[in-house]
């Protein structure tokens, strides 16, 4: 197992905000709202496999503004908001917009998408990018990512056990890849757990 070096942790990443400001459009094309989700879980996993990178952050939806060469509105103030609650690796979904993807899902067939794309943890919603991540491959290119999520907990549980703060991000994501070990019908997948 690779030690961690504290010091040198503290990476910044920048992606894309997604907001989307149209309800009535997504209406009309809720495949659109369902892809820009599937689209955040991808970037999560990809970032896991290729950098060993966590992602926080949040996504909302309402109006948003480009003026001047800068971006405002209700949306955007939602989402830094979510991204300031999202204390652990995660990737925050606004309460409205969950109505907004449980609406759509009782209108179209969509229960899948929803089911395996948005998680809850103490009332709040997240996309599940380890549930997604389960319907992508096969089973070993699922364990091999499963292993290599493992890995990245338990070195990060072993590297910050004298940071309580950083510590705390690595417990959550501990239940959360154990939670989602099981699901996956292998007998190979029960040395996966993180203990």
């Amino acid at each position: 197992m690779t030690s961690i070096d504290c010091t040198k942790v503290s990476r910044t990443l920048t992606l894309r905000s997604i907001v989307v400001s149209s309800i009535e459009f997504l209406r009309d094309r809720s495949e659109l709202l369902f892809y820009e989700l599937e689209s955040i879980a991808k970037v999560q996993i990809e970032l896991i496999q290729r950098e060993n990178i966590l992602v926080r952050g949040g996504i909302a939806i309402g109006a948003l503004v480009k003026s001047w060469g800068l971006v405002y509105g209700d949306a955007l103030v939602k989402a830094y908001e979510l991204e300031e609650k999202a204390t652990h690796p995660r990737v925050l979904i606004h309460p409205e917009l969950v109505v907004l993807l449980r609406d759509l899902s009782s209108e179209g067939n969509h229960d899948i998408e929803i089911n395996q794309l948005v998680a809850r943890d103490h009332g709040l919603s997240y996309v599940d990018y380890l549930r997604y991540r389960t319907r992508l491959t096969d089973w070993n290119e699922q364990a091999e990512f499963f292993r290599l999520h493992k890995q990245l907990v338990e070195q990060g549980l072993a590297g910050f056990s004298s940071h309580p703060r950083i510590r705390a991000k690595y417990r959550w994501l501990k239940g959360y890849h154990n939670s989602r070990v099981p699901k996956i019908p292998q007998p190979d997948f029960e040395d996966l757990k993180i203990v």
